[in-house]
């Protein structure tokens, strides 16, 4: 019989409550998805209904992004916000320098317009993802208001 103190099986306990927590972050992205995914399947590769079916994915994703940073700004030390807010305007930036390449690699064309708007949702869910994970470490210092 071997002694024990129990300490791993705390750790495999701890280990499976931060992947529920991880997995719980990622669920609504999937929902979100997965209407898009639907609505681009439905779409049957009519361009401006492809169009319509980005557009709304992607304003709903920046909307929810926004309320995100303002949930964060909320909870994180007022340096680490203004770091935030800086890092957020670079990153508007290169998500506008970005989709406009991938819509210029899609040779022009109506096509274009719809891998520019894709490409913007993709990277918009992206930083959605990384602002979720990011700034809800509990090992994060929280301002004590």
């Amino acid at each position: 019989m071997h002694g024990s103190n129990g300490s791993g099986m705390g750790k495999r306990a701890i280990s499976g409550v931060i992947v529920l927590w991880l997995i719980s972050l990622a669920a609504p992205s999937f929902a979100m998805q997965n209407n898009h995914d639907q609505c681009m399947e439905a779409a049957g590769g009519v361009t401006v209904d492809m169009l319509d079916c980005t557009s709304t994915a992607l304003q709903q994703a920046e909307e929810d992004l926004s309320a995100q940073y303002e949930r964060t700004i909320q909870e994180i030390e007022p340096e680490t916000g203004t770091r935030l807010g800086i890092s957020r305007q670079h990153w508007m930036a290169y998500r506008e320098s970005t989709c406009d390449a991938e819509a210029a690699a899609a040779s022009g064309g109506s096509f274009s317009s719809v891998a520019r708007l894709d490409c913007l949702l993709r990277l918009t869910r992206d930083r959605l993802q990384w602002l979720k994970i990011a700034f809800t470490n509990p090992d994060i210092q929280r301002d004590q208001r």
